[in-house]
């Protein structure tokens, strides 16, 4: 849980903080995921990170995985016999799916934006995360299987069974357009259509 949400006092997140965390949890035996049937519940850290676009500690949480071949499942069992993106619960899919989100949350009329290019910095969130995550060996055209498990985050997610990351961005790509139309006056031409 820590990894996935702990913040510093700023309400920031801090990679040294949680690297230091995870590597005491390490020393006295723990482990950041279990093979019990409570933790088939829930998403792998690096899932969630992924998908909160938190790139250093993305980076933190990785260091502290297993994701170099030959790979085993959580349990340690069947080397080779499961994807990276399957044993940490497609990352990948998790930031774009994030990023469709947030863009119908954009133009839902309650919600601020939260995609001003004023204030858009120089690397935005989502590419250092997909960045992070294409460094660390994640393939950006595999399929999304399924995720083994009975948890309502888990059961949400599968609704992208099929699909490989590039048909979320497109599919987020088509809702933004489509949004956009739709908040634009009857009268305004749109040039790019």
């Amino acid at each position: 849980l820590a990894a996935v949400e702990g913040m510093n006092h700023e309400g920031g997140g801090n990679a040294i903080a949680l690297d230091l965390c995870l590597s005491a949890l390490e020393a006295w035996g723990g482990q950041l995921m279990l093979n019990s049937p409570e933790c088939r519940e829930l998403l792998h850290p690096v899932h969630c990170v992924s998908a909160q676009w938190k790139s250093e500690e993305l980076s933190t949480v990785l260091s502290h995985c297993n994701y170099h071949y030959p790979l085993t499942s959580i349990d340690g069992s069947n080397p080779g016999s499961i994807s990276l993106s399957a044993i940490f619960h497609y990352p990948i899919h998790a930031a774009l799916v994030s990023l469709r989100r947030r863009i119908i949350s954009t133009f839902d009329e309650r919600a601020g934006n939260e995609f001003n290019a004023e204030f858009m910095p120089v690397e935005p969130a989502l590419v250092k995360t997909l960045r992070t995550l294409l460094e660390h060996g994640f393939e950006p055209n595999e399929r999304l299987e399924g995720i083994i498990g009975n948890g309502e985050a888990k059961k949400a997610f599968s609704s992208y069974f099929g699909t490989n990351p590039l048909q979320i961005l497109a599919l987020a790509a088509v809702e933004a357009k489509a949004l956009d139309l739709k908040k634009r006056d009857p009268g305004e031409v749109d040039v790019e259509s």
